[in-house]
């Protein structure tokens, strides 16, 4: 499969950044409302026959992938470099290290020349024996010379009022309030997509995307990102653990969990208000920035699982995109 890494611009305000199963959500109505049922039911079955059409990632700021669940610092480091200061600087230095534990995402560059590289070990010394060369800005792990302020977010309460569709002249709304996140303007997004297609058949269904809100609360404004653009992704991962970028639901015997390193993400999942808008349950996946060690190197990992509880299927993307 070529890889492909495929831009977005931001054009809303945004409650989170949308993950791989809600972007296959959006992508499934698209599908379904756009090309028809036929079109939409190749999709499903390509996914769950293991040929699929297209896999995709979760999306990510531009430049910026989310941090490796490997520590940069284990405790033998952590207590050499602490008495290595005297102990008036023990605290300073205690303070620095801890910034560490808060690392969302990771340059580009960095990615590229150290976990595709297979040189963790090396990063973890230079930051050591050289820790000016390395800042943590923002929740970004990045080299010190780059561009400061590669991402910047600003978290606003905003009010909205609750309409009774039953009763739209009525008097009594009430006000309820969404934790919004705003972008600078022209904030652009990444996710990537792998395929055995021709890349112009995957752009026919993601430039609809900006019609189709990515996430909750589309009809208030929210979560709108309209598709700019798709490059091939060239890289060259030496590394023989694989990084997870989508949320994932392995199936048995696909890693060696011993030689891995990863997060574990469990949350309560309901259906959509157009489908079924029933309770699906928790589900738990191995999260993005997972470094993982698989049994057998493959394109992607996982599985598209069917969670419903009656005769109509409910499809969960638990695939794992993997670079």
């Amino acid at each position: 499969m070529k890889t492909y890494r495929v831009e977005f611009e931001c054009k809303s305000r945004i409650n989170k950044l949308p993950d791989a199963q809600t972007i296959f959500g959006v992508i499934c109505s698209i599908y379904k409302n756009v090309y028809g049922d036929e079109k939409f039911n190749e999709y499903i079955s390509s996914l769950k026959e293991g040929h699929p059409l297209f896999v995709h990632s979760s999306l990510f700021p531009e430049g910026l992938f989310p941090m490796i669940k490997e520590s940069l610092f284990d405790v033998s480091l952590v207590n050499e470099q602490t008495l290595k200061s005297s102990p008036s600087e023990q605290i300073g230095v205690l303070s620095q290290l801890k910034k560490y534990k808060k690392i969302s995402y990771i340059a580009e560059g960095i990615m590229k020349d150290y976990i595709f590289a297979n040189k963790i070990d090396e990063l973890k010394s230079e930051q050591l024996k050289n820790p000016d060369a390395f800042q943590i800005d923002g929740g970004i792990l990045k080299r010190n010379n780059s561009q400061k302020n590669v991402y910047e977010t600003k978290n606003i309460l905003v009010t909205h009022a609750r309409i009774d569709k039953l009763n739209i002249e009525g008097e009594n709304r009430s006000l309820y309030y969404d934790q919004s996140i705003f972008h600078k303007q022209g904030q652009k997004f990444f996710m990537f997509v792998k395929t055995d297609l021709d890349m112009h058949k995957v752009e026919d269904v993601l430039k609809y995307i900006e019609y189709f809100p990515i996430g909750s609360k589309g009809s208030t404004g929210n979560n709108v990102f309209k598709y700019v653009e798709y490059k091939k992704y060239n890289y060259d991962n030496v590394n023989p653990n694989v990084v997870l970028l989508s949320k994932c639901l392995p199936m048995e015997n696909e890693f060696d969990y011993d030689n891995s390193f990863y997060g574990v993400f469990s949350n309560q999942y309901h259906s959509s208000n157009e489908y079924k808008n029933y309770v699906i349950g928790k589900i738990s996946k191995l999260v993005e920035g997972s470094l993982m060690a698989p049994i057998e190197k493959k394109e992607y990992y996982g599985q598209l699982l069917n969670v419903s509880n009656d005769e109509n299927p409910l499809y969960h993307y638990g695939i794992g995109f993997v670079l």
